[in-house]
């Protein structure tokens, strides 16, 4: 049978139009992919803890809301938050349970120097009874202060919301701020939530400053010099991934580091000079709801961590 030529065009354009309609129905639904959608299955599930660490029996809270964790040079274990400040012999004995007058949001045990404590944009500096001995800074009204870090001579304050961390000397006087500005470069930290850690290598007479929005841990001089920084954006383990991490970071005795995340809770361990080295506590290991923890590391090279959604501090060790 023949076709003539005008019904062989239509035919031509029907089978054009049903190609046509299911091509960009597939496309469409392309498009309404987002293509910088957060998929974090495939990070979780690379995200195994490694079997170079193990986890000691926690220890129970009370019903207080606790935000951060600190430990001293005589592994006693610092706890606070809402109006409360609790201290923990080494064995885990309770030693002080006290009310405070304001919230601690920032912890760090200066020995001989006394508890410096970040509530707002406020430093409290505490006696060894807890009871508030002075105050340092005078900070704008914008500050977040995020985290501490001291020295003999020196006090060092992250700042979240100025995004900068100012130094002072050991009377509290300031003595110059690191605001992260590399050479040739307009801006400096990129922090765009309150979570901005800071960490001393009193062996070098440097700052560690976790720059979080670059996914980067940076070393300074104390003058604010870069020296070196490391790290990177993936969503591998061995890089920092979500808006802003890591959250949390501690340096042992030997130089190597520990590093919290928020997003993908989870903690890992990297050599001194940056070197992904283990997944010391996976996501699989939290709660899925878990809030960003706060982590420290004792003289012993524990790692302390407080879980903010068992309300526990967890004990990780390496075997």
């Amino acid at each position: 049978m023949k076709i003539s030529n005008s019904l062989a065009v239509v035919l031509l354009v029907a089978l054009a139009g049903v190609t046509a309609f299911f091509f960009f129905k597939a496309n469409r639904k392309d498009e309404n992919k987002n293509p910088y959608e957060y998929d974090a299955t495939q990070a979780k599930e690379k995200s195994r803890a490694s079997d170079s660490f193990t986890e000691l029996e926690p220890i129970k809270l009370n019903d207080k809301k606790y935000a951060c964790v600190a430990t001293g040079s005589d592994s006693k274990i610092y706890v606070g938050g809402e109006k409360i400040l609790t201290v923990f012999s080494p064995e885990r004995k309770i030693l002080q349970d006290s009310p405070v007058a304001f919230d601690v949001e920032a912890i760090h045990i200066a020995n001989n120097n006394g508890i410096f404590i970040g509530t707002g944009n406020k430093v409290i500096v505490l006696g060894q009874d807890l009871k508030p001995a002075r105050e340092i800074g005078g900070f704008p009204e914008e500050s977040i202060i995020t985290s501490i870090a001291a020295d003999d001579k020196n006090i060092f304050v992250a700042d979240a919301g100025m995004k900068k961390v100012w130094r002072f000397d050991e009377k509290g006087k300031p003595a110059g701020e690191i605001t992260g500005i590399r050479e040739g470069e307009e801006f400096g930290f990129v922090i765009p939530s309150p979570y901005f850690p800071i960490c001393l290598d009193k062996t070098q007479g440097t700052i560690w400053i976790s720059d979080t929005g670059n996914h980067k841990v940076a070393n300074f001089a104390y003058d604010g010099k870069l020296i070196s920084e490391w790290g990177t954006y993936s969503m591998e383990p061995e890089g920092f991934c979500g808006c802003c991490n890591p959250v949390r970071f501690a340096i042992d005795k030997d130089g190597s580091f520990v590093t919290a995340e928020k997003g993908i809770v989870r903690i890992k361990s990297y050599d001194q000079s940056g070197k992904f080295l283990s997944i010391v506590a996976g996501p699989d290991e939290f709660d899925t709801d878990c809030p960003p923890i706060d982590m420290a590391l004792d003289p012993d090279g524990r790692i302390i961590v407080l879980d903010p959604s068992r309300n526990e501090i967890r004990i990780f060790v390496r075997k």
